[in-house]
């Protein structure tokens, strides 16, 4: 396995969570091929933005896809996070 992530829809929101790339394969667009697979899935569904919670080293990962930071940092198992947020298409 090289990567993996979760999608919780709720109604119009999708909760992305728990996404990870093995460290040894990062930096190849597997996060970012992760995120739009998930992004799909839920416009299928008839969701309408997806919210997570990224830790603050990755970040830019969801910037790069158009995601933009909600509130303030926050420790999530004594590591900083950011509400993240994006509306599809």
């Amino acid at each position: 396995m090289l990567g993996t992530c979760r999608l919780l829809v709720r109604g119009p929101v999708g909760l992305l969570g728990r996404m990870a790339v093995e460290a040894e394969h990062r930096g190849r667009g597997i996060g970012a091929a992760l995120l739009a697979a998930a992004e799909a899935a839920a416009a299928t569904e008839g969701v309408e933005r997806i919210r997570l919670n990224a830790q603050l080293h990755a970040r830019s990962v969801y910037e790069r896809a158009g995601y933009q930071p909600e509130g303030e940092k926050f420790l999530e198992e004594t590591i900083e996070h950011v509400t993240m947020e994006r509306r599809l298409a």
